[in-house]
């Protein structure tokens, strides 16, 4: 096999990139690589030109997978606790070089020779060019040992087990109550919806129509004590409306009330309440989550119905309201405890230990390959599907957010806030290799904000600086033009026509000979055209999610493509966390093990010998 020079791959790569119109220049693709990829690794000791010359006209690739090799090896016996830090250059050139790239620019930052705004634009190229040559023939012949870019796919995603028995829900519905409780939980959910505010002025205009002669000044000083309440969103008054028919269920079944006897008034009777929550934990066997949402919805009547007698701002002056309270106080207390009993008994039912954990880390990093692996059922062949750039870029994403949390649990309650530059930084420090920051914003005693850094782990930085980037650069380029948009989710431009076609020849009767079924195969294209469109339609609304937001990690858009750009929320990384790694033990364990946040948080608490549990998540049981 012909052995080619670097200037012979960097002659094929720019006549590459130039029929696939990828605007990398060929003169930073030589910088980068003169200037911090060769002298790091000991290609050369000086900048002569000479070595210029030899590192591009007589270098082969060989030649240089050896170089690296042995870079690799002398830098893990230095640095042993660093292994999963670097990659492997047979296995993973791509990261090797720039994790090589990024140690040699991070000195010359700090010796003030280089600025951190060209860093993208090397970074980019540089990665580019590696990428390119892994996906040549030759490099498979002359590597055959290194990672295919072909790797299996993900199994059927096994279903969730349910934690506790299924019982059939003790309530009525919503459309079994009469019609005048009906109209009271409309007229309750449009007061709670901004607090209470347009009942208070209502009540202020009637008192100066009341007492005209009243001065300014005490109808200010009147003002200055405004009764309202923090509005609700629409979720929590489903909540307190589940809680609200519950109640009343019982009522009706075991105290004997009529439906017609049912108000809202009956929530804001403490004794009815203490009795049906003695029947509620005794009889279903059930927690005080859903009483204590039930008192919060009733104090919240009690202080509509006592709007403007207050003289406190904390209402404690209204008797019911101040039961209520102590109610729900006495109710919380329980919950706290059953909380913590019920959560040390599952985190004593892991089905997985840490060590397993962490071997499904290789397993996610390998569904971003750009093609992924696909049975023929009709002849039984496995062949390459290629992965469209929004599912590799989600599958990194996923990878990078499911190892941040292995290593890091405590990292889940701010990773989705975090905004390049803002609350996240590259650290560069001559003492010890870079690493990224967070900044955490607590609050002291006394009210003040006060701001930290908290370094992530080091093993992640390397995925950290690919993100960063690599991967998140491309989707801004997504968001250019349509064109650009359509080709992110692996459409050509002119894909919704072809498929109209398709689909307006198949409504002829012109059916491929291949295709046995016609009917499935036309619900089949409508299916497809029907997801083109909803991904065009939301082309302008990604593009202002994306640039409004500017967050870190953020949602694709796989199942919803309107929601791209949109921050991650706390029940999204829940899933991602709970179903990559069921997807994950299913490929390499051969069964699927659910791991919930909590249980993850044991496990490497577990593993790191730690005495007590973080503050943030409840105080230490002693056994």
């Amino acid at each position: 096999m012909e052995k080619k020079t670097f200037m012979q791959f960097l002659t094929d790569w720019s006549q590459a990139a130039k029929d696939q119109k990828v605007n990398d220049d060929l003169a930073t693709v030589q910088t980068a690589y003169e200037n911090y990829v060769f002298p790091t690794i000991g290609l050369r000791s000086n900048k002569s030109k000479e070595d210029f010359d030899d590192n591009w006209t007589k270098l082969t690739l060989q030649k240089f997978i050896e170089v690296c090799l042995r870079w690799y090896e002398k830098e893990i016996t230095q640095n042993s606790n660093q292994p999963d830090m670097l990659p492997y250059p047979k296995n993973n050139l791509p990261g090797f070089v720039l994790f090589v790239f990024n140690r040699h620019f991070d000195a010359a930052i700090v010796e003030g020779g280089e600025n951190e705004a060209n860093r993208r634009d090397y970074a980019s190229s540089v990665f580019h060019f590696a990428e390119w040559l892994i996906q040549q023939q030759w490099w498979q012949e002359s590597f055959p040992e290194s990672v295919p870019r072909i790797v299996p796919t993900r199994g059927m995603q096994s279903k969730k087990p349910a934690t506790q028995p299924r019982r059939e829900p003790y309530i009525l519905k919503r459309e079994e109550l009469p019609t005048a409780l009906l109209q009271e939980l409309e007229a309750y959910q449009l007061i709670c919806q901004d607090g209470g505010r347009m009942l208070w002025n209502q009540i202020q205009q009637q008192e100066r129509e009341f007492n005209p002669s009243a001065s300014e000044a005490e109808l200010r000083k009147h003002k200055l004590f405004r009764q309202v309440f923090h509005p609700i969103r629409e979720v929590t008054y489903k909540h307190e409306e589940y809680a609200f028919r519950s109640f009343w269920t019982w009522c009706v079944r075991e105290k004997g009330y009529s439906l017609s006897e049912l108000t809202l008034e009956m929530l804001i009777d403490p004794d009815l309440l203490h009795e049906y929550g003695l029947w509620f934990t005794r009889d279903n066997q059930v927690t005080h989550a859903q009483l204590i949402t039930l008192l919060i919805g009733s104090g919240r009547v009690a202080k509509i119905q006592n709007l403007g007698r207050a003289q406190r701002r904390d209402w404690s002056d209204i008797k019911v309201i101040h039961q209520l309270r102590d109610l729900r106080q006495e109710y919380a207390h329980f919950y706290r405890q059953e909380r913590q009993d019920r959560q040390w008994l599952q985190w004593k039912d892991v089905q997985i230990t840490y060590d397993e954990l962490k071997q499904l880390l290789p397993y996610l990093r390998q569904q971003g390959m750009p093609y992924v692996a696909k049975l023929n059922s009709s002849t039984g062949q496995t062949r390459g599907k290629k992965q469209s750039h929004a599912k590799i870029l989600w599958n990194r994403q996923v990878h990078i957010l499911v190892k941040a949390l292995v290593c890091d649990p405590q990292m889940k309650p701010t990773i989705q806030q975090y905004i390049e530059g803002i609350n996240i930084f590259r650290q560069l420090d001559k003492r010890r290799p870079p690493r990224y920051v967070e900044e955490i914003r607590r609050y002291s005693h006394c009210g003040i904000n006060k701001f930290f850094g908290h370094p992530l782990p080091k093993v992640i930085t390397h995925d950290l600086d690919e993100w960063s980037q690599i991967y998140r650069p491309r989707a801004e380029q997504a968001l250019q033009s349509l064109n650009d948009w359509l080709s992110f989710w692996g459409y050509q431009p002119d894909a919704l026509q072809k498929m109209q076609q398709r689909l307006d020849a198949v409504c002829q009767g012109d059916m491929p000979g291949t295709v046995k079924d016609g009917q499935a195969y036309k619900k089949s294209l409508e299916k497809q055209i029907n997801a083109l469109q909803n991904r065009i339609k939301a082309y302008s609304v990604a593009t202002a999610n994306f640039e409004q937001h500017n967050s870190f990690f953020f949602n694709i858009g796989i199942f919803k493509p309107e929601n791209f750009g949109l921050p991650l929320t706390c029940e999204s990384l829940r899933r991602i966390l709970e179903n990559s790694i069921s997807s994950a033990t299913q490929a390499v364990l051969g069964k699927p093990v659910w791991v919930s946040y909590r249980q993850l948080l044991y496990l490497v608490l577990s593993s790191l010998e730690h005495k007590y549990m973080p503050v943030i998540y409840g105080r230490h049981r002693q056994k």
